[in-house]
């Protein structure tokens, strides 16, 4: 039985072309005594994703492209992220790939293309460098993709769900870093619109990098701004927990002031482990983001220096002209708070996690669906990046959410934010059970005067009869 497996998988292994004849000759020629698959692993020659691949009968998906995957680093409701190896340079880098569903929606790929043009524009040590966009054609038609740096790093938000409430030194220098690579995006006369702890990598150095253009376009893009408008007939896009006020009203109007906005309830949400606002829909959360005065982040951690808590304040203040002028000025002021650190982390196990949240959302089969309409959506998912859960069961999460997906709302981790949505789903239950049984009266309503309107027709037609 062992030769067969054996046989079969040296055979699809010469028909996906990752290795060279001569060297799966070598190797299968030393391995009487060893597992075939696992002595190529050994050998650093196959990766343990690409054996998988290649028994499961799946070589056509070890390669988008000129591009050899690796590894699966990422997954979410738009795409996948795979390490690859570049065909050029042999170098490893993340290789972001448009779901195939959305392979003939023309709304989604010019919604991936801006994403990568946004991402090519710009180069900073504190953003994630996208290095070239293309499409390539395989049996399933089109497939739009992304060659981005590859960076191992987990976002802000799988960090406080690591270590909780993070500490005002780490919080402080996170932020000031990412402060610093959105000066540089806006210096290139583009908005990200779209700042939350989701969108924000840190490496184990301590390094963050800023992430997800998909909603990042500018001055000179007024007519893909038009275009994406079109697309989704929407004015209001980006993340309702993060949003600027000005922004829910109209996200193709507005300033580099609408990421201060955000990166400031950022910073309020990783110090507090909470989100500035809290309500129970979109609608109300995004009234509060208008008309409500922010709180202190000092209510939930009294350490914050009140000076710290000032900043916060100006950040999120309801008036653009209110808040500090750039993030050069931002960057400036949390410097004096801000302690560098490492940050610990197993990526193995960060892989391993998301492995098993993306089986169970149904990402790997490219069974969840994602509609046009949810650009803005109130729920929450798993972030699409090179880095993110780090938990080995379903993370409880601080409340992030993302623009598009809309797959798998989850439940804040605050008591009052859990009470609360038991109270919804109760309340729901509650409603389906009224529902249920109104329509059980109808029906039964409904039988009763038809059976009544049987036995009058039947009696009419007795008396006729009688008659």
């Amino acid at each position: 039985m062992s030769s067969v497996v054996d046989s079969s998988f040296l055979e699809g292994l010469r028909k996906s072309r990752v290795l060279k004849p001569e060297l799966i000759a070598q190797i299968a020629g030393q391995a009487d005594a060893e597992d075939l698959p696992a002595a190529f692993v050994k050998a650093r020659l196959l990766t343990p994703f690409q054996v998988q691949q290649i028994a499961e009968g799946n070589v056509r998906r070890l390669w988008v492209g000129d591009f050899v995957l690796l590894d699966t680093v990422g997954w979410g409701g738009m795409g996948t992220v795979y390490k690859a190896r570049h065909p050029k340079t042999g170098e490893a880098i993340a290789l972001k790939v448009l779901a195939e569903r959305f392979r003939h929606d023309s709304g989604m790929r010019a919604r991936f293309g801006l994403e990568g043009v946004a991402g090519t524009r710009c180069s900073h040590p504190n953003l994630l460098n996208t290095l070239e966009c293309g499409v390539t054609n395989d049996l399933f038609g089109d497939a739009d993709y992304q060659v981005m740096e590859l960076f191992e790093g987990i976002a802000f938000h799988e960090l406080v769900n690591l270590r909780g409430r993070l500490e005002v030194g780490l919080a402080c220098d996170l932020v000031r870093q990412a402060a610093l690579g959105l000066h540089a995006l806006h210096s290139q006369g583009m908005v990200h619109r779209d700042i939350k702890p989701d969108n924000l990598l840190v490496g184990r150095t301590g390094h963050v990098k800023v992430l997800d253009f998909g909603l990042a376009l500018g001055d000179k893009a007024v007519s893909d701004e038009f275009s994406l408008s079109m697309i989704f007939g929407q004015d209001c896009l980006g993340t309702p927990d993060y949003i600027a006020p000005e922004q829910t009203l109209d996200s193709f109007n507005v300033d580099a002031r609408a990421d201060v906005y955000g990166l400031g309830c950022t910073l309020f949400a990783i110090l507090a482990a909470r989100p500035p606002f809290q309500a129970p829909d979109r609608a109300q959360v995004l009234k509060a983001h208008r008309e409500l005065p922010p709180r202190s982040v000092r209510k939930w951690v009294p350490s914050v220096p009140k000076e710290l808590d000032d900043l916060l304040q100006r950040m999120m203040a309801k008036r653009p002209e209110d808040r500090p002028a750039d993030m050069l000025a931002v960057a400036a002021e949390l410097k004096r708070w801000a302690e560098p650190s490492a940050v610990e982390f197993d990526f193995s196990i960060v892989l391993k996690a998301r492995r098993k949240i993306a089986e169970r959302k149904g990402w790997e089969r490219g069974a969840s669906q994602t509609s046009k309409s949810s650009i803005m959506s109130p729920t929450r998912s798993t972030q699409l990046s090179v880095g993110s859960t780090v938990s080995e069961r379903p993370p409880r999460r601080p409340p992030t959410s993302r623009p598009v997906e809309v797959e798998d709302p989850h439940v804040p981790t605050t008591p009052n934010a859990v009470q609360m949505m038991a109270a919804m789903q109760k309340r729901s239950g509650t409603l389906h059970a009224r529902r249920k049984k109104r329509r059980h009266r109808l029906n039964t309503g409904a039988v009763t005067a038809a059976v009544l309107g049987v036995l009058g027709a039947l009696a009419g037609i007795s008396w006729w009869l009688l008659g």
